[in-house]
């Protein structure tokens, strides 16, 4: 996962998180020193995921920024019905804390970095893309698991990659 070692190991666990949390602070470090380059930085962000995942276009991963947040990536958004909240633009739902935890040693506090959180939602991204196919399935499955839903959600990211042109 995430472009590095996945044969879980925990030396290849260790590479995955420094790399995270030296991205994680390098971001921050950026953004207060230059806040005009924020902006710039995040939307970099978007591309690097893309070339680092593969299966994650970068303006399909902006659509889902927009969608969840529009473009408001370090908050956290009011709690779910079923009890969990999203965090940051791409709208991580609290249920990947404990995987992403476990995985890579992502906190949530990590997710409040934009670019941190782009690469996650980029990641599972990618990962409904490996699941459904390179389709408006996988786009559906970024929010919703049921069907209904899921086409419902597509439909959504269609009209923001319409917006985005």
């Amino acid at each position: 996962m995430f472009g590095m070692d996945t044969s879980g190991s925990s030396t290849g666990r260790a590479r995955v998180q420094m790399s995270l949390r030296q991205m994680t602070v390098g971001a921050l470090a950026l953004s207060l020193t230059l806040p005009a380059a924020a902006g710039e930085r995040v939307a970099k962000c978007f591309e690097e995921a893309s070339a680092r995942f593969g299966h994650a276009n970068p303006k399909v991963l902006r659509a889902l920024a927009e969608q969840e947040s529009s473009g408001m990536c370090t908050r956290r958004h009011p709690v779910n019905a079923g009890g969990t909240y999203d965090i940051g633009c791409m709208g991580i739902n609290s249920s990947w804390l404990p995987k992403l935890q476990r995985q890579f040693g992502i906190t949530e506090q990590d997710l409040y970095d934009p670019c941190t959180n782009v690469h996650v939602g980029a990641w599972i991204h990618a990962k409904n893309v490996r699941q459904y196919g390179d389709n408006w399935r996988a786009i559906g499955a970024f929010n919703a698991r049921s069907e209904h839903k899921r086409v419902a959600y597509a439909w959504k990211i269609n009209s923001q990659l319409n917006a985005l042109r």
